[in-house]
């Protein structure tokens, strides 16, 4: 009696797909779809929403104009705190004395200018203090207006 061979087994190691096999980049577009899908009934369920009715708004173009305002003063402020404004001057004191070891480029001009200017621009001091003027101004408590002043270094007058 003759025995058949025994049958192949099957193999330990399975490759695993990379990003280059076509089983990958099905895969990939499968679930890509499932995606789509999912996002496709999501917008159907939220457009048989009813509409929302938003009041009027109340706030009158110079209210608008003054938002835009203190939304500048405020980057600027923060800017100011995070200390951007003097590592720009000591940059560009640097670009000018020939420091940075580096080529500027077309940045060049606009470096040397604002050098030129440094001393047409308010000081930090003053810069805070207006900050911090418009800030109470808007009705801001005292505590934080005093604290503002504070952190950076100017007298509560």
């Amino acid at each position: 009696m003759m025995l058949a061979p025994p049958a192949p087994r099957a193999a330990a190691y399975t490759r695993s797909p990379t990003a280059n096999d076509d089983g990958s980049l099905h895969e990939a577009l499968r679930r890509a779809g499932n995606l789509v899908a999912s996002a496709t009934a999501l917008a159907v369920t939220l457009d048989a929403l009813p509409s929302i009715e938003l009041p009027p708004s109340s706030a009158s173009q110079v209210d608008q104009a003054q938002l835009r305002a203190v939304a500048s003063l405020y980057l600027a402020s923060e800017l100011e705190n995070a200390g951007v404004v003097p590592a720009v001057e000591t940059l560009a004191g640097l670009g000018q004395s020939g420091g940075i070891g580096i080529d500027l480029g077309k940045a060049a001009p606009l470096v040397a200018q604002f050098w030129k200017t440094r001393n047409d621009r308010a000081t930090r001091d003053e810069r805070v203090r207006q900050f911090t003027d418009v800030v109470a101004g808007l009705g801001d408590s005292s505590p934080q207006v005093d604290q503002a002043r504070t952190r950076s270094g100017l007298d509560q007058t």
